[in-house]
């Protein structure tokens, strides 16, 4: 009996000082892979939709709240944007998932 209690002792001892397996974290991604991909900070035309005046994000955000904050600096709106096929075209945006 005192040899199943220290052998029972000696596996739970073990099992707590062996380190659990540490997930690693992905990065935060503004903008969902598709068509509207590309993290921009735009201000809101007429209809409060935002596509005018876009720009690149000054820092890469880090998580939803942090893409909010980087674009409200510059009093713009957290955007997700098609790429434009041609110079000059007008930019298709949607404001980013999770802002």
């Amino acid at each position: 009996m005192k040899f199943a209690t220290a052998l029972a002792s000696i596996c739970f001892t073990l099992a707590a000082a062996l380190p659990a397996q540490v997930e690693e974290r992905q990065a935060y991604v503004p903008c969902p892979a598709g068509i509207y991909s590309n993290a921009r900070c735009c201000d809101r035309d007429a209809f409060g939709i935002p596509r005018i005046g876009c720009s690149t994000p000054s820092d890469t955000p880090t998580n939803a709240a942090n893409f909010r904050d980087i674009c409200a600096e510059k009093g713009e709106v957290a955007s997700c944007c098609v790429t434009p096929l041609f110079p000059g075209s007008e930019v298709v945006c949607d404001e980013a998932p999770g802002v």
